[in-house]
């Protein structure tokens, strides 16, 4: 994600791929901040060169501000990988060298970023500074302990590793506070973990009842279990992980669980998936402004999906459909989702009767909002519906004064279009809108019939660049 001043930067695609943008407001010195993407990323950065050439041309400049530097962990310089059995040479290709040079050629007059994984990036870049964000994140950790009347003086802080008691433990922040560095001690036959030596025990590791691990990055959190077990078993009651930066991919292991590490400190500098085990204590992800908006998710469900209904074009739009919920919930929008609800007497019904599949059965698994979006319905609004339009919905959205309402979804032409139009008889002055790119229908043909209609009952459509065919 880009933002350009303190707003977001609105990134569009033709209907190819190819990436388009508009902006308005350039100061005489500009603040660029941009938040690694793991999808998009590279792409955004063609973005940011294309803005700053434009910038170039109308005489402004610009800082640029990345809370996470990509790229860190391939810091070595072309660096010799391994010999084939041929004897063929393998070169890594060095991505962060390219980045570095690519960035200081676009001539900002100040680059900041956020604890690098390494050293070599700021080292690399002209005009850089590096902020620290784990002793933020570490104070929140203890001021929740101090909340619940557990004393500074039974935490000892751990790290990881060499590379973090190297990054860590000389820092201004940790002098004169307990720490222990800890080196893993593998098999020499087999090379399995076997466990862990701990140094510099303070005063015994026994005098401590709380650990907070330290370090710059998590990604599935493979390194910090192993450690965290040991931690529990020299009698630690409590384990806390602290990391500046935490890849989604956190929710693919087994950290989030608490059995062995109580709670995550991060930031959203790369973290866009939220869970009740992560505490966010420094956002750098804004909301896009003020406005009161809605967004209506309408039956991504399993049935529709993948199964008995399910279709390719279905599929396609899940993507798509992720997108729009992460950036509503990062700008603060409310959101709701949609099922559609039948019960074992569908058959029996007139819609049964003309479409003769049973779908969406309340209980089964088709009747579920797909895997997908299990983590953003955790916390939204859930409405069932057991028809094509929901007056219920209605209902519940009227009670609120929203300044624009977007609905996306499953189908076009059947359910999105239904509540829609019920909608707009309701709030005929409400901005509501429509991106097509996050619909479905059950055929083309019939998606486009629903969107024409839509447009000409004033339910405009978004995210259409203008380009045709």
């Amino acid at each position: 994600m880009i933002y350009l001043n303190d707003k977001i930067f609105e990134v569009k695609k033709f209907h190819g791929g190819e990436l388009t943008a508009l902006f308005t407001g350039l100061l005489p010195h500009n603040k660029i901040r941009w938040l690694w993407d793991d999808t998009n990323g590279a792409a955004e950065f063609f973005v940011i060169q294309s803005l700053m050439k434009s910038m170039k041309n109308k005489g402004k400049t610009a800082d640029l501000e990345m809370p996470y530097f990509p790229f860190a962990r391939n810091d070595g310089m072309d660096d010799l990988v391994e010999l084939t059995e041929n004897g063929a040479e393998v070169y890594r290709v060095d991505t962060l060298g390219t980045l570095t040079d690519s960035i200081d050629a676009l001539g900002f007059k100040g680059v900041s970023v956020v604890e690098p994984h390494s050293a070599v990036a700021p080292r690399s870049l002209n005009n850089c500074t590096v902020t620290e964000i784990t002793p933020t994140l570490v104070e929140n950790c203890l001021g929740d302990l101090e909340g619940r009347g557990i004393s500074r003086e039974r935490v000892v802080f751990v790290f990881p590793d060499a590379g973090a008691e190297k990054r860590y433990s000389k820092k201004a922040f940790y002098a004169g506070k307990p720490w222990i560095g800890a080196v893993k001690r593998r098999d020499l036959k087999t090379g399995e973990l076997e466990g862990y030596n701990f140094f510099n025990a303070v005063k015994g590791l026994s005098e401590y009842d709380v650990a907070i691990i330290v370090d710059d990055i998590c990604g599935r959190g493979g390194t910090f279990l192993p450690l965290a077990e040991a931690m529990r078993k020299e009698g630690f009651k409590e384990v806390y992980l602290v990391v500046a930066h935490c890849e989604n991919n956190i929710h693919n292991g087994q950290i989030l669980s608490g059995e062995l590490i109580d709670k995550v400190y991060t930031t959203d500098s790369i973290l866009t998936v939220p869970h009740t085990n992560i505490v966010i204590g420094h956002k750098y992800r804004l909301r896009k402004d003020t406005a009161k908006k809605l967004l209506v998710v309408v039956d991504m469900q399993n049935d529709f999906v993948r199964d008995v209904l399910g279709t390719d074009e279905a599929q396609a739009i899940i993507p798509k459909v992720k997108e729009k919920i992460e950036v509503a919930q990062q700008a603060g929008y409310k959101i709701i989702f949609t099922r559609d609800t039948h019960d074992e007497n569908y058959l029996n019904t007139q819609e049964g009767r003309n479409l003769p599949v049973p779908h969406c059965i309340k209980g089964t698994r088709g009747w579920q909002i797909i895997d997908e979006f299990a983590e953003y319905t955790a916390d939204a609004l859930i409405l069932d519906k057991p028809n094509f339009g929901s007056v219920e919905l209605a209902k519940h959205i009227i009670a609120d004064d929203y300044d624009e309402i977007e609905f996306c979804g499953l189908c076009t032409d059947i359910c999105v279009v239904s509540n829609a139009i019920i909608l707009k008889a309701h709030l005929p002055e409400t901005p509501i809108v429509i991106d097509p790119a996050a619909c479905a229908g059950v055929s083309t043909a019939s998606h486009q019939a629903a969107i024409l209609t839509m447009n000409m009952c004033q339910i405009k459509t978004i995210g259409d660049t203008g380009e045709k065919g």
